[in-house]
């Protein structure tokens, strides 16, 4: 009996250190900053994902000693376990920069994580922050973006809205708003430049007429990105350290030499 007691000790010891030896999980992280497709990985059925929607653009100034409201900040959304099928596509859009104008400062674009179907399935999104108002002679000192508070999804974690831009003053042009993520606000000045947004998703600083100065436009909003985490499994070999990626789809190799290993 004690020998036998000693041989099961021995067994449950040996397969503990297989599996301690030849498994482990792996973690990758992928930023996108434009636009793109991700494909899930064999073997991963949970991500944690992170969007921020771009910034709005600040409004322009036209007319002597006038000043544009700043720009919102976009939103931040976060998400620790969002449910995902292996094999399946996702489309990513992320809110790109916004280049200021002389008139209405634009909206920023949402950043944003969807199942690729017909109709495509929305899981993920942050939502970009408004544009500044223009400076005009019948409004001299516009008011800044006001701050986005719907429209963002999926944000089980974080769920945080950018805030909005100042208005212009005699002092100078009006700040971005902060982002939801925390990028600040391009600062507004008392001179002819503008102040972009911060990234990822500040506001842009509203522009600012110096006497007898021409127009000028509104400060840059900041783009968004996306971002995405997953873990995954690795069989790692003892002999030349080849191992088999279960959650990265890469070429298998056979980390003791004697079998070749699949993906299941």
């Amino acid at each position: 009996m004690i020998k036998n007691y000693t041989t099961y000790k021995k067994t449950y010891f040996t397969l503990a250190f297989f599996i301690i030896t030849f498994f482990g999980y792996s973690q990758t992280t992928t930023t996108f900053t434009s636009n793109s497709t991700w494909v899930c990985p064999a073997g991963v059925t949970s991500i944690t994902i992170e969007a921020w929607g771009g910034g709005g653009n600040g409004g322009g100034a036209n007319g002597d000693l006038h000043a544009g409201g700043g720009g919102a900040g976009g939103a931040y959304v976060k998400n620790n376990s969002l449910s995902v099928t292996p094999g399946a596509s996702y489309n990513i859009i992320v809110g790109s920069e916004i280049i200021g104008d002389y008139g209405f400062g634009r909206n920023g674009i949402s950043s944003s994580f969807a199942l690729t179907a017909t109709p495509a399935v929305l899981l993920i999104n942050a939502v970009g922050g408004n544009g500044g108002i223009p400076a005009t002679n019948t409004n001299p000192y516009a008011n800044g973006g006001a701050s986005v508070t719907t429209g963002n999804i999926g944000g089980t974690t974080s769920d945080i809205y950018g805030l909005p831009g100042t208005a212009g003053t005699a002092a100078k042009a009006g700040d971005g708003g902060n982002s939801g993520g925390g990028a600040l606000g391009g600062i507004g000045l008392d001179t002819q430049f503008t102040n972009p947004g911060s990234l990822y998703g500040g506001g842009g600083s509203g522009g600012y007429t110096t006497a007898n100065g021409p127009s000028r436009i509104g400060g840059t909003g900041a783009g968004g990105k996306v971002v995405i985490t997953w873990s995954y499994l690795d069989f790692k070999g003892t002999t030349n350290n080849d191992y088999v990626d279960f959650g990265n789809n890469n070429s298998l190799t056979n980390p003791l030499g004697a079998i070749k290993l699949f993906v299941f």
